[in-house]
């Protein structure tokens, strides 16, 4: 639902969703799961903060994101996209 509200321009309300989505996800996975990656790069560098210019906020979030996946998946495609938010 994030996602719809995003493509949708609807910043605040994708925010809302994807923020609670992060704590469950968190409580439930982990802080070091790579759900919680995803979802951190669709507030971060995919998706929220770099829309609305937050490219300070987006690049934190994505390096975060980073770490998580290169921790979980090691080199694998998916960390080869997060490293296209980063750069």
């Amino acid at each position: 639902m994030g996602r719809v509200h995003l493509q949708c321009c609807h910043y605040d309300k994708a925010l809302k969703v994807f923020k609670g989505t992060l704590k469950l996800q968190r409580e439930a996975l982990g802080d070091d799961h790579v759900d919680v990656a995803l979802t951190l790069e669709s507030i971060g560098g995919g998706g929220m903060y770099e829309r609305r210019m937050r490219i300070d906020r987006a690049l934190d979030l994505d390096h975060k994101a980073l770490s998580i996946r290169r921790k979980a998946i090691g080199d694998h495609v998916f960390v080869a996209f997060t490293l296209d938010n980063v750069s």
